[in-house]
């Protein structure tokens, strides 16, 4: 897992370091258990990392919201833009991550 990358504020966060999209779909096929979960959980290490204050609580809300947004859409799971904008709405309430953030 790498640094977190914001282009603009309109973006979803992207997490460097697995090369986005080939590292997404590793992920997916690596990890058995929950791997929505499993992805915010390393993403909020990040963000601690970078002393962003991000709690078990906000993990748990993030996946029923990439949960909720992919049924919503009509898809039968949460993909990388579903868990991207839960992780921007939830895990950094809404704001753009700090350039600390950027380089933990």
């Amino acid at each position: 897992m790498g640094a977190v990358d914001q282009r603009s504020p309109g973006h979803a966060l992207r997490i460097r370091g697995w090369s986005d999209i080939p590292g997404w779909y590793h992920h997916l096929f690596t990890v058995e258990d929950d791997p929505i979960a499993a992805w915010l959980t390393q993403v909020a290490g990040v963000l601690r990392r970078a002393d962003l204050p991000v709690s078990t609580a906000h993990i748990i809300e993030g996946v029923r919201l990439a949960e909720a947004l992919a049924a919503l859409r009509g898809r039968p799971a949460p993909g990388l833009t579903e868990v991207q904008e839960a992780t921007l709405a939830v895990l950094c309430e809404g704001n753009a991550p700090s350039p600390a953030a950027r380089h933990p």
